[in-house]
């Protein structure tokens, strides 16, 4: 329609445009990006919202062939992506699909990534886990609502960076069923993010029907992280435990 093509962003290629330029033609800040990391700046489509928050995760891939891009702010949503040679058009795309987040089914090296933690590819594939098609490296956990992707969570397991689509947007999705949960477990990292995270969700989901896991030792000295490390390092019976042994979060956190 006519609204879509007014924010279609179409990028040719010149005689000696090279990626930079390319880049730099959309209004992204190239250089503020070493290849195979992830940086956030000022969307130039919807210059950070109200709040003027940097919304944009950039991406430069290793072999420095390929630049990718999403604004995080829901009422953006603006994605694209450029190539090293070609002829690019890049398409502003509200709707998360696995066509505009360019997302893959897993690789061997994924699987066996997982498998390495006990993860196999039936609850992968059960759990619509994919891979980013421009980035090999880079894990999608798809959430899915109807069949539809409705939230997205990336992880580069080369620098164990972690970026989401539309944040705390799957509340707001399943707001019909948490409504009707009276027990509601949060197993978020043990770190300070993840505490920060529980401590978010049990505000928004009321601290009353909130229970918190508490994560054991996996040796003398250190706590286990999260789930992952529990099942590897104890089993799954273990895992299992902590989960029924949650703790109440207004009476846990009080103490």
């Amino acid at each position: 329609n006519v609204e879509e093509e007014r924010q279609t962003l179409d990028l040719y290629e010149n005689n000696g445009l090279d990626l930079k330029q390319k880049v730099e033609k959309a209004g992204i800040i190239f250089d503020s990006c070493s290849p195979g990391q992830y940086t956030y700046q000022i969307c130039p489509v919807c210059k950070g919202g109200q709040s003027k928050e940097r919304s944009l995760s950039f991406h430069i891939n290793q072999n420095e062939n390929v630049a990718i891009w999403r604004c995080f702010n829901f009422e953006c949503g603006w994605a694209g992506h450029v190539l090293a040679d070609g002829v690019n058009k890049v398409k502003f795309s509200k709707k998360l699909s696995e066509e505009t987040l360019r997302l893959e089914p897993l690789g061997d090296e994924l699987i066996n990534y997982f498998a390495e933690r006990m993860i196999s590819a039936e609850i992968l594939q059960k759990n619509a886990v994919m891979q980013m098609v421009d980035d090999k490296n880079v894990i999608a956990f798809t959430y899915r609502w109807k069949g539809e992707i409705v939230n997205c969570k990336f992880r580069s397991i080369t620098d164990r960076k972690f970026w989401q689509e539309a944040r705390f947007k799957y509340l707001l999705d399943c707001n019909g069923y948490l409504d009707k949960a009276s027990r509601i477990i949060l197993a978020t990292d043990g770190d300070g993010p993840g505490q920060a995270l529980a401590e978010e969700l049990s505000c928004r989901l009321g601290k009353e029907r909130c229970w918190l896991v508490t994560w054991p030792k996996k040796d003398e000295v250190t706590c286990c992280k999260d789930a992952n490390e529990v099942l590897v390092h104890l089993g799954p019976e273990a895992l299992r435990h902590v989960v029924e042994t949650a703790e109440l979060y207004k009476v846990k956190n009080s103490t």
